[in-house]
């Protein structure tokens, strides 16, 4: 066993967090913002059988919001109109201008300039019914009350 003294994150590593804690959520091991006790003693424990490297509750706890910071700017980078797709990079394109407005407008979208976001699906399943977009209030004047984000598609 590794003890890490700080917690690196090259993509492989970042795929393997990902896929744990998406796990951690299916299984039920979330509050409603965090994994709870059992889903972060899983995550210490499988990381370090897959890894050989443990990490601290602490850390794995800042790398999910980390992630869940990280999700939540794609996200509203991707609302953003007249942009293009890069298919090679995962990413959007624009003019150079508009990533200079982007990057004020969209807190943490300078990352995705060059690079899309990597382990989408995963984060998806693990911060889609956490993140509070607003999407999910519901007021009487708007109709219909809002379905769960949970299994849709978008």
């Amino acid at each position: 066993m590794q003890m890490a003294a700080s917690a690196e994150w090259p993509d492989e590593r970042n795929r393997i967090v990902c896929e744990i804690f998406a796990d951690e959520v299916r299984n039920g091991n979330c509050s409603s913002t965090h994994l709870n006790k059992v889903g972060y003693d899983n995550v210490i424990a499988k990381f370090e059988e897959r890894t050989g490297i443990r990490y601290t509750k602490l850390q794995f706890k800042n790398k999910w919001d980390k992630l869940k910071r990280e999700y939540s700017a794609w996200k509203l980078l991707l609302k953003q109109t007249g942009l293009g797709w890069d298919e090679a990079k995962g990413t959007v394109t624009t003019s150079i201008e508009r990533w200079k407005q982007l990057k004020k407008d969209v807190k943490g979208s300078s990352k995705f300039e060059h690079r899309g976001l990597q382990n989408e699906d995963k984060m998806k399943i693990m911060f889609e019914d956490l993140r509070n977009t607003g999407e999910d209030h519901w007021d009487g004047s708007s109709g219909a009350a809002p379905t769960s984000p949970r299994g849709s598609n978008d």
